[in-house]
């Protein structure tokens, strides 16, 4: 089954390039696109991609403003920047506002569809201009864990909190684990109380940040 991207982007030739180059990719298909962010906001709902692709600079309202909200509405669901401006100032709001990936449209044509599958599978995507340092400084202070936190857990507890981070459903990791996803659960709950988080998609996302920074 194909996963769905969906797109905001201001320019008809920029949106028709991006939906050609998914289109020939196994697995990935356009299933909307606009150039508003209030159009997005209306039809994400019903939509349900699994992927939303955003520039930052639409005519109708502001890419931050669209992200924050959709992050807020369905915060499983991964949102990809794509945009000209300069990284060192924007990808960082980017992160923040809840993208889980930076691309320069410089760089769109050769690496949307690998940063396109990167964000499906759980991970973050930074172009590779981009400071990393700086930014992965950021991502370290506001959205990792702490090593005293990790050497509280088990030995099978990190091993499901790194498959995690590696975009692993529950289903996957019982079946590469040979558990049940009943124990899997249990697990995840173990997790989050010990990393003092509240939800699975924070536990996701911050798994997800700290496979990132141990590659």
């Amino acid at each position: 089954m194909s996963e769905q991207i969906f797109v905001v982007e201001d320019h008809p030739v920029v949106r028709e390039g991006y939906t050609s180059m998914f289109e020939e990719e196994m697995g990935l298909t356009v299933c909307g696109e606009t150039e508003s962010a209030k159009e997005a906001r209306r039809l994400v709902p019903d939509l349900d991609p699994d992927l939303s692709i955003v520039d930052l600079s639409l005519e109708e309202g502001s890419g931050l403003e669209l992200i924050k909200d959709l992050h807020a509405t369905a915060s499983e669901r991964p949102i990809l920047v794509i945009s000209i401006h300069e990284e060192t100032l924007y990808a960082e709001r980017a992160l923040r506002a809840g993208a889980r990936g930076y691309l320069m449209k410089s760089e769109a044509s050769s690496r949307v569809v690998e940063a396109a599958r990167r964000v499906l599978d759980g991970g973050l995507f930074l172009s590779p201009s981009l400071n990393k340092d700086l930014l992965l400084q950021y991502v370290r202070n506001e959205h990792s864990v702490s090593t005293s936190s990790l050497h509280s857990l088990s030995d099978r507890e990190l091993q499901i909190f790194e498959l995690m981070g590696e975009g692993l459903t529950r289903r996957e990791i019982g079946d590469q684990l040979a558990l049940s996803p009943k124990t899997i659960d249990s697990h995840r709950s173990s997790l989050k109380k010990k990393l003092s988080i509240d939800t699975n998609e924070e536990l996701r996302r911050r798994a997800a940040i700290w496979v990132e920074l141990e590659a």
